[in-house]
């Protein structure tokens, strides 16, 4: 009886505290020109900008074409090419600001 009760009582909660809605996405902006194999991205909320590494050819290869680029918040180009001859740069992250 308690199992019975307490079943019923977590399935009401679920469905009360979960109304499941269907989700739009609307496309703000995009930006190719300048980007070269994109690989991450990485807003920076602080300063307002967004940070991109562009592999630029192999994934697996040591070409020195590598690249980060600089975008502002609302897609436009800052920096095309804020940091260059990286090989094949993946994966984001700001360390001590």
């Amino acid at each position: 009886m308690k199992t019975t009760l307490l079943f019923g009582l977590m399935l009401f909660l679920i469905s009360g505290l979960c109304p499941l809605k269907a989700q739009k996405l609307e496309k703000v902006w995009e930006i190719s020109d300048g980007l070269k194999t994109p690989e991450s991205v990485l807003f920076d909320a602080e300063r307002a900008i967004i940070y991109v590494s562009n592999i630029n050819g192999n994934p697996t290869e040591k070409n020195g074409v590598g690249f980060i680029s600089i975008l502002n918040a609302d897609g436009s180009m800052k920096e095309p090419e804020w940091v260059k001859n990286l090989n094949a740069p993946k994966g984001m992250a700001v360390y001590d600001g």
